[in-house]
């Protein structure tokens, strides 16, 4: 998806070394559904330098803070409150199982998948993870 299309993804590890007990390919998953949501919503809109940027970080709390950023159409405000719901989309041809698959996965890890709301450049999606020990 990256390669045909005007993409850049940017990617800031802020916390190399921190670990975190995960099944990689679920994580894998949450990641390239919310990058390729980003993807699409970057060309629907049409935009020349769409960009997508990822950052980790280490919170106070011992864990673990990934956050995506596009800046394409941001989220519909009919769905904003529902959009980890299943079947919830504003895709023409989405399922609407994405985001609630991604959630529920975060979850089973012990951790926490939002929508930043005041994002207003596009779209910005945030979890977190426990650190391992």
């Amino acid at each position: 998806d990256i390669q045909d299309s005007v993409v850049t993804i940017e990617f800031y590890p802020g916390c190399q070394g921190c670990k975190v007990m995960a099944d990689k390919i679920q994580i894998d998953q949450v990641l390239v559904n919310i990058v390729r949501n980003g993807i699409e919503a970057i060309k629907n809109a049409k935009i020349s330098e769409g960009r997508i940027v990822l950052h980790s970080r280490l919170l106070p709390n011992d864990s673990v803070e990934v956050t995506v950023a596009d800046n394409g159409t941001g989220i519909d405000a009919s769905i904003v409150d529902v959009i980890f719901d299943p079947f919830q989309t504003s895709k023409k041809t989405g399922m609407g199982v994405g985001l609630s698959l991604s959630r529920s996965i975060i979850e089973a890890h012990g951790g926490k998948l939002w929508l930043d709301k005041s994002y207003s450049s596009g779209a910005l999606f945030g979890f977190v993870l426990p650190v391992s020990n």
